[in-house]
């Protein structure tokens, strides 16, 4: 038996701006994905078989199936020509529907943890081109920065230098997540020019605006305008980052999370108790964000 096994972080979208809807049913997209170290545990088991077997068992969240994972072992399994029988185990920790890219990276987890324990039969661009099949944000899980500028839908993905100084807070409403195809849906009935949440920047301003102190951040998300029954929650949230300067809080992708950041030496530390005396129905978790050589939770090797 081969047995392995990995941390799968996070992302939080500190921009994302959604296009008109394609010929081919995706969106284009310009979002800035930041990898952040709250992660869930998958683990993969290889025992030999006459018969491509595929077990997934899930702790701390009941997923679906087929799911990410088990799409992703198929996929793998039919490019490089494997069989065996293929046990994932994953402890989940990052909330469903929440925006946050849980089940894309554990997906990319399963896909690096099996080209590695067959011996890379996949090239690192094969194997991004497996991940698309799975999902839109998996080839940006499986790259090699923890910070990247996404374009398309997903597959173009430019790496940059990753900030040493971002912590901060996700906050996950406990009741309600958010269907990323409902948000899309949704989207698409307003239009693009009835998003006044969401003012254009463009990929070299993005870009840019990353690099510079977070009071002069003014990311923004195309999904705030459609969060429903949410918005009100978001508002809130908002008004607690405006009584912090240099906090910049926003939604993470299609929602549910709500994501503050701060540079790490400024004092943020009642932030966390503000939002606990609210009485939300909330979830809150700390976060760092990821950069080579972090010394967090998860360490990006």
């Amino acid at each position: 038996m081969v047995n392995m096994k990995t941390l799968a972080p996070a992302k939080v979208n500190l921009h994302l701006d959604v296009g008109a809807k394609r010929d081919d049913g995706f969106h284009d997209l310009l979002s800035l994905f930041q990898m952040v170290d709250l992660a869930d545990e998958v683990e993969v088991s290889i025992t030999e078989s006459d018969t491509l077997a595929i077990a997934v068992d899930t702790i701390g969240m009941e997923l679906p199936h087929p799911n990410t994972m088990s799409v992703a072992v198929d996929l793998f399994a039919k490019r490089a020509g494997i069989i065996a029988s293929i046990a994932i185990r994953c402890r989940k920790r990052i909330p469903q529907e929440a925006g946050l890219g849980g089940g894309s990276s554990d997906a990319a987890a399963v896909l690096k943890l099996l080209n590695d324990c067959f011996g890379n039969p996949l090239s690192p661009c094969e194997l991004s081109g497996v991940g698309a099949l799975v999902g839109s944000d998996v080839p940006f899980f499986l790259g090699e920065s923890p910070v990247a500028c996404v374009e398309g839908r997903g597959e173009k993905i430019t790496p940059l230098a990753p900030r040493e100084d971002l912590e901060g807070l996700v906050v996950m409403p406990n009741s309600k997540g958010v269907s990323t195809a409902k948000a899309y849906a949704a989207l698409d009935k307003i239009g693009r020019t009835e998003n006044p949440l969401c003012p254009s920047l463009d990929r070299d301003e993005m870009i840019s605006m990353y690099g510079k102190p977070l009071s002069f951040w003014s990311f923004s998300n195309s999904f705030r305008s459609v969060m429903g029954t949410l918005s009100d929650l978001y508002d809130r949230l908002d008004r607690v980052a405006q009584g912090y300067p240099g906090c910049f809080g926003g939604l993470s992708g299609s929602g549910a999370a709500y994501c503050y950041l701060w540079e790490r030496e400024q004092e943020f530390t009642t932030l966390r108790t503000k939002l606990e005396d609210l009485d939300l129905n909330v979830t809150i978790f700390d976060i760092k964000c990821l950069h080579p050589g972090h010394s967090g939770a998860t360490v990006l090797v």
